[in-house]
């Protein structure tokens, strides 16, 4: 297993660039999968999760001060760096790149941070938490930078 991971985490970006350029060259094949992302997502984030100590998440939360940072790094330093840079795009396009950019982190963050080394608990923690704010931080930063 060790041996597969090494070689995810060294290829990553093969796998990431090659996934780009098949969606370009046959993007109907994406279209076939979209019903079914979702449940997908679900499913690797429930898989990378198995080997995580429900005692260590429960210890994690009670970590304020690295919530609270991780919640302000991914609400505020995306919709920032488009903010100063919004003279280089339309409005439209800055509305759209302000609003991806307002949106939390992904459900891949945990799977990301096992393969990478990172604290999978962590990711999980803070991931967990930032959906579950965001109906109210996404239209509030939309509001506040648009």
């Amino acid at each position: 297993m060790e041996q597969l991971t090494f070689i995810v985490r060294k290829n990553t970006w093969a796998v990431i660039l090659g996934a780009i350029a098949f969606s370009f060259i046959i993007p109907s094949a994406g279209l076939l999968l979209k019903p079914y992302l979702n449940l997908l997502l679900g499913i690797l984030m429930f898989l990378s999760c198995l080997d995580l100590n429900p005692r260590e998440i429960i210890k994690s939360l009670s970590d304020f001060k690295t919530l609270f940072l991780t919640i302000i790094i991914v609400y505020f330093v995306s919709p920032s760096i488009i903010f100063l840079i919004k003279d280089y795009f339309s409005l439209e396009i800055f509305l759209g790149l302000i609003i991806a950019a307002a949106l939390p982190a992904g459900r891949s963050s945990v799977f990301l941070s096992n393969i990478y080394g990172g604290i999978p608990i962590k990711a999980l923690v803070s991931t967990s938490i930032s959906n579950i704010i965001s109906p109210v931080m996404v239209p509030m930063l939309v509001w506040l930078f648009a």
